[in-house]
């Protein structure tokens, strides 16, 4: 993680996950995001070494109430797997 300057940061990942079976396989995933901040909203978006996008919009309608927007995508399974769409509000008390 590092913050390059007041409104954006940039991350990365990896995973090892080793099968605790006995059976010897280790499996890796990298991913690599960013989440770039402005006045009302936030974007954050990140890619995995599995083909996998992902990405979340925050708008800020008043002080305490929030909409989101998410959206994936994942080559890594093909065409096959649909794309997912995602809106939401966030309510803080």
């Amino acid at each position: 993680w590092r913050r390059l300057n007041q409104r954006l940061e940039l991350g990365a990942e990896v995973q090892l996950l080793a099968d605790a079976q006995g059976s010897g396989r280790v499996d890796g995933i990298a991913t690599v995001g960013f989440k770039m901040d402005t006045v009302y909203s936030s974007l954050r978006s990140s890619l995995d070494s599995q083909g996998k996008i992902s990405t979340v919009l925050e708008q800020r309608i008043a002080p305490n109430i929030a909409m989101l927007v998410m959206g994936e995508l994942d080559y890594g399974k093909g065409l096959n797997e649909p794309a997912k769409l995602g809106l939401g509000f966030n309510f803080e008390f």
